[in-house]
């Protein structure tokens, strides 16, 4: 949450708490729907600030597992490799290219050539043991591919989280503001807002507009005049 979305959903609950302490008589529709609206938006933006910061969690941790898990799943696959270039190519025949390494170090590419190894292990995999890898080295590699696998889902899933509650942030201070508007409602006869001090004073209002005026204009609009 950056600090502009910080300090609307902060002006929501101070509207809504001043509101709650100042109620108006007689009852006002208008006013009281502008409530609903503004704690629907507060307790909205609260959600979406929890799913920005688990998902980024999330993504973070993700990442890092992927590092980790990496550099194991890599070894092992690297290992299969070399015991399948040492194969005799007549017994064994394109058994060093099928389990050759992948030209590229992306994870993408490491984690297509161990899937694939599990799958061509199969029919030769006696060949394998008889080198000295374990007896459930097959096994082995596809536990460390799904696991990669779900590192690789949590870091996805925590972008999007992520990403969801920025995007849910945006929309509900934009509803807030929208929602303020129906402060209109608690203006009496002489038509001055009911809320001084707040974002609907509209002496407030004034006082920020003028901070740029000329200070030879009076607060009437004239020119200020020295009296002799």
């Amino acid at each position: 949450m950056n600090k502009n979305i910080k300090r609307h959903l902060e002006a929501f609950q101070r509207e809504v708490r001043f509101v709650g302490e100042h109620p108006l008589t007689p009852a006002n529709p208008r006013a009281a729907a502008l409530v609903v609206i503004l704690n629907s938006v507060i307790t909205n933006m609260q959600g979406a600030v929890s799913s920005q910061v688990l998902g980024r969690g999330e993504f973070l941790g993700g990442t890092d597992d992927r590092r980790r898990l990496a550099k194991d799943l890599r070894g092992a696959v690297r290992e299969i490799s070399g015991t399948a270039s040492v194969l005799d190519p007549d017994l064994y025949p394109g058994a060093e290219e099928q389990f050759a390494m992948p030209l590229s170090q992306s994870y993408e590419a490491l984690l297509g050539a161990a899937r694939g190894f599990v799958t061509a292990i199969g029919p030769i995999k006696s060949a394998f043991v008889d080198r000295g890898l374990p007896a459930d080295f097959d096994e082995q590699l596809a536990d460390k591919v799904a696991t990669f696998e779900d590192a690789t889902s949590r870091k996805h899933d925590g972008r999007q989280e992520q990403k969801t509650g920025t995007v849910t942030l945006n929309l509900e201070t934009s509803r807030g503001m929208v929602a303020t508007t129906l402060a209109a409602a608690r203006r009496h006869p002489a038509g001055r807002v009911r809320l001084p001090g707040t974002i609907f004073d509209p002496q407030r209002r004034a006082l920020r507009g003028s901070r740029g005026a000329d200070p030879g204009q009076s607060a009437g609009g004239g020119t200020a005049t020295s009296s002799a």
